[in-house]
């Protein structure tokens, strides 16, 4: 499981290396004379801007998927939370830095994306059900650690096709692999995904991603670590940020991924597996009715 990553063996430096304790995400704005999507650069807080919590002389971060806690340290009603997960799950990997940026380059990630099967997740605040399915992604020939992604979301019964681009921001390994002869570790990026202007209700998905991941050093192929998969809290290729409407231009917190989501507060009320509160089963998680009756 992702989160649950103990021992590190290296910190895979992909591109730059970083000259300070912050770094830049984007977010967009449609301007309205041109009509066309203006980018804005925003850092991502440093360490110390990220809530912690004192354990004796040393600090841990908050975990983002105690949701009882949450709220404690964070305000539910906040939109974007994709700089939050981003330093709060690096902090996690603090060994030492080795630059193999052309190893990681020669590897094709896009098969953990990639998976065949939609993904469910959360969008505004009331947590609508929300489904993502990733059609294809395409590593760039130019750029080894961009990614062109493809896809549908569903909303209810809309639908709209999207399409857009992924890019590796960094990464780490492990140093024991839960199998032999296998580097086991997590990826860490930065997704801007655009749906079609043409259809219903169309928007700009944007933020971090976090996916973990198995190489088999015998053929190079990479593959979604599912290892843990039967375990309680089960988490993987989490895609944390926002949903911005072409018309309204308002974002709204958009939150999927396999399984367990980041930063949902009281969404989940869930112990060793996921179970929607039922306060918010009307915004399309009414089968939870058929499972939980509570």
């Amino acid at each position: 499981m992702v989160r649950r990553f103990l021992s590190i063996l290296a910190i895979l430096s992909i591109g730059c290396k970083q000259t300070s304790s912050t770094s830049t995400s984007e977010a967009s704005t449609l301007d309205r004379k041109s009509g066309r999507r203006l980018v804005e650069i925003r850092e991502l807080p440093s360490s110390e801007e990220v809530p912690a919590v004192a354990v004796g002389k040393r600090h841990r971060y908050v975990n983002p998927y105690h949701y009882g806690e949450l709220s404690k340290y964070y305000d539910p009603k906040q939109v974007d939370f994709s700089s939050e997960y981003y330093k709060i799950q690096n902090s996690l990997f603090t060994d030492l830095e080795t630059d193999v940026f052309d190893s990681v380059a020669s590897y094709d990630f896009s098969g953990i994306w990639k998976r065949g099967y939609s993904q469910e997740g959360v969008i505004g605040v009331n947590y609508r059900r929300i489904e993502i399915s990733i059609s294809d992604v395409v590593k760039d020939k130019a750029n080894p650690m961009k990614y062109f992604v493809y896809g549908v979301s569903e909303v209810a019964d809309n639908r709209c096709d999207f399409s857009g681009e992924l890019e590796l921001l960094n990464g780490y390994s492990l140093r024991e692999s839960d199998v032999e002869n296998v580097m086991q570790g997590v990826v860490f990026g930065r997704y801007t995904f655009r749906e079609d202007s043409a259809q219903n209700h169309p928007g700009l998905f944007s933020g971090i991603v976090e996916s973990g991941f198995l190489i088999d050093h015998q053929d190079g192929k990479v593959k979604l670590d599912t290892l843990s998969i039967d375990a309680d809290g089960y988490a993987n290729n989490n895609f944390v940020g926002t949903w911005t409407g072409y018309d309204a231009g308002k974002a709204k917190k958009c939150i999927w991924g396999e399984y367990r989501l980041p930063f949902t507060f009281d969404f989940d009320i869930g112990d060793g597996e996921m179970i929607v509160n039922k306060k918010y089963r009307k915004y399309g998680w009414g089968y939870y009715d058929e499972v939980y009756s509570e």
